[in-house]
């Protein structure tokens, strides 16, 4: 069984949601991230992880408000050869690498974007 990584949630506006989550749910900020296409925090919240995505149009992509679901895994290069044996939508053309991270990004059944990282 796979380790859920974090869940990626869509903001109107990350100030307020990273306090809302500070504050409330007494979450702590980990990292931010940001360049021209992109800006995020991601917060540790006990056991789990919530990255914050900045969308000032609350969607983007057609995706709905959780922007995505992540699974750890061991090997990506063996889950992608999964997915695409079983015919999975594949949204990533190739391993995309982020800080020394490899990504994939695919969809489930209903079009949800999904996320493996090793």
């Amino acid at each position: 069984m796979l380790k859920v990584s974090h869940i990626g949630l869509k903001v109107k506006d990350l100030d307020r949601s990273v306090k809302f989550y500070q504050d409330l749910i007494e979450c702590e900020s980990l990292k931010t991230v940001e360049d021209e296409d992109f800006k995020g925090v991601l917060l540790k919240c006990r056991d789990n992880t919530i990255e914050l995505i900045q969308d000032p149009n609350s969607i983007r992509n057609g995706d709905g408000v959780i922007e995505h679901l992540a699974f750890k895994v061991d090997d990506i290069q063996e889950e992608i050869k999964k997915l695409k044996s079983k015919g999975v939508e594949c949204i990533s053309e190739s391993i995309e690498e982020f800080e020394g991270i490899k990504l994939f990004f695919f969809r489930g059944p209903d079009g949800e974007m999904l996320e493996f990282l090793e």
